[in-house]
């Protein structure tokens, strides 16, 4: 069974899947696979499900420019709750790829998550730009 399964729509989105298994406690891990955007683009992060052992350690879910090696807040979940979307304004462009820190006191033994990114859409200029750049790259893999 791959441990990364991802599809654009050709509609903005980008799906992604991946696995987890041993994160140290303050480590951030990111997804091996990404997605490029262009220059000032607005994204939202939607986390469709996510699992985790042990359930009691808390997990942050981000984005990591591996550009230029920045990692961007997302949400923090605990063994129970439900995410709130993330939404990220006027991103430097490059490679992206979502990532999961371990914020809790003990390694995370194995986890998956299951996320969306789709385009802002705050402007109906940024909506387009966000379009455009997905039609651009193409949500290039690395």
């Amino acid at each position: 069974m791959p441990l990364y399964k991802t599809r654009s729509s050709g509609s903005g989105t980008y799906d992604s899947e991946f696995d987890f298994a041993g994160v140290n406690p303050n480590i951030l891990i990111p997804d091996t696979k990404g997605f490029q955007i262009a220059d000032r683009t607005s994204l939202t992060l939607d986390i469709i499900s996510c699992t985790w052992r042990p359930v009691y350690c808390d997990i942050e879910v981000g984005l990591w420019n591996k550009t230029n090696s920045h990692y961007y807040y997302g949400t923090v979940l605990d063994g129970g709750s439900s995410a709130k979307p993330c939404h990220y304004n006027n991103l430097p462009g490059g490679t992206y790829r979502i990532c999961v820190c371990n914020r809790g006191n003990e390694a995370l033994e194995v986890g998956t998550i299951k996320s969306k990114i789709s385009c802002g859409f705050y402007k109906e200029m940024e909506a387009f730009k966000c379009k455009e750049s997905i039609i651009v790259y193409a949500f290039s893999l690395l």
